[in-house]
């Protein structure tokens, strides 16, 4: 039995080996930045599918049918419908979203290059000043618009969801904490 070694030792150093790299990486994220800016009002109006709220700055969402999460974000003093995703690294917004809160980009705006799920397309690049998501609030949020008919819903991405202090999925519910 003095030839068997314990696997522990090895398994623990590569949790937290993994553990160290993750901390390093989401902090690594990089968004553009530009100078269009909206500001919103102090006052977040209730949304339309209450959210749990769980206590002091938290807001806890329940997934559709599909398994999506929906936000009423206030922008601009505007009521948002937006899709949390996750797989987004920067919050994009519809035309019509984003003309509802004051940003309008030229057409000469439309410069910067992005992947898409449906392809390569041209964004503007915009800035937030805050994005309210019930009790949860993110400041100087890189954004982007996107042109016509690319979107049925503007997303929530993770310019956003890196501002607050954490986001949680378990059970078919959606954390954002703060």
């Amino acid at each position: 039995m003095s030839g068997i070694t314990s696997p522990l030792p090895l398994a623990m150093s590569f949790a937290v080996a993994m553990i160290v790299t993750g901390s390093m990486l989401s902090n690594r994220v990089q968004t553009p930045t530009a100078p269009v800016v909206a500001v919103p009002q102090k006052q977040a109006a209730p949304p339309a599918a209450a959210p749990t709220f769980t206590g002091g700055a938290s807001v806890t969402l329940a997934a559709d049918d599909a398994g999506h999460f929906h936000a009423e974000a206030e922008i601009e003093g505007h009521l948002v419908r937006m899709l949390v995703d996750t797989g987004a690294s920067i919050v994009a917004l519809r035309p019509e979203d984003a003309a509802a809160i004051g940003l309008r980009p030229m057409p000469s705006d439309y410069s910067m290059r992005l992947s898409t799920a449906n392809g390569i397309t041209t964004a503007a690049e915009v800035r937030i000043r805050e994005i309210y998501v019930g009790g949860i609030v993110a400041r100087d949020v890189p954004a982007v618009v996107l042109q016509p008919g690319l979107l049925t819903q503007s997303l929530l991405g993770m310019s956003f969801l890196k501002k607050i202090g954490s986001v949680r999925i378990d059970s078919g519910q959606l954390e954002l904490r703060q």
